[in-house]
């Protein structure tokens, strides 16, 4: 039987996917809040390069979270993600973040 799970495209890999009812808080407004934590662990990793390794760990669970819920945590998997991300310029992450929600694409933010 075809699900709408079944027809979505994703990245998660079957061990992660399952097809849920919920009754609460839009995913858009989970999406919007766990956007808004990566934004400023980013802005407090550029504002303090000596924290960079101490926030490695919290921007790791965030955007672990984040390409979970946009259908992407195969990204995840590039070990020098987090790196990455937490040295971008703020409107380049703000790019990063509009295309994982979009769906657009898992490409490596620059």
């Amino acid at each position: 039987m075809n699900t709408h799970a079944d027809e979505m495209p994703t990245t998660n890999g079957s061990a992660y996917v399952s097809t849920e009812v919920r009754h609460g808080v839009s995913l858009s407004y989970v999406s919007e809040k766990l956007r808004n934590a990566i934004v400023e662990t980013n802005a407090l990793a550029r504002g303090c390069p000596q924290r960079q390794r101490e926030l490695n760990w919290l921007m790791r669970f965030e955007v672990s979270a984040y390409l979970a819920l946009h259908n992407s945590l195969q990204a995840a998997n590039d070990p020098r993600l987090v790196d990455r991300l937490l040295q971008l310029a703020r409107a380049d992450l703000d790019k990063w973040l509009e295309r994982i929600a979009r769906r657009l694409d898992c490409e490596k933010p620059h």
